[in-house]
């Protein structure tokens, strides 16, 4: 599923361009599609929903992953193998590190500020 660029994501973050979003996946997830597990370069990824919404899942980041646009189509609306799973459970981890050290580097700056501003 392709978004375009206009299109924007409301989630834990802020609200974020569907680059920003495949930009911190990549980061996180690497250059490796969730699904193959075979190379997989920034222009051609897309945002696969894990566990598929027609199944109950959450339209979240941390039910997002990086996959080829036609693994993304394969893949379809059934449930993910027991190998996506496990590997989409390390990205998870990952992800809720990175998330935890933005939101404390958010913390940091803005005390820093505020510490600066006082007389």
């Amino acid at each position: 599923m392709t978004y375009a660029p206009g299109i924007y994501f409301a989630n834990e973050l802020g609200t974020l361009s569907r680059w920003e979003v495949v930009n911190f996946l990549y980061s996180v997830q690497g250059s490796v599609c969730l699904i193959c597990n075979h190379y997989l370069r920034r222009a051609e990824a897309t945002i696969d929903h894990v566990v598929p919404r027609a199944q109950g899942g959450a339209h979240h980041i941390l039910n997002w992953a990086l996959a080829h646009s036609h693994c993304n189509r394969w893949k379809g609306h059934r449930m993910p193998t027991f190998e996506e799973f496990k590997r989409h459970r390390q990205l998870v981890k990952r992800i809720r590190n990175q998330l935890f050290k933005i939101k404390v580097s958010h913390f940091v700056s803005r005390v820093r500020r505020v510490l600066r501003c006082r007389p």
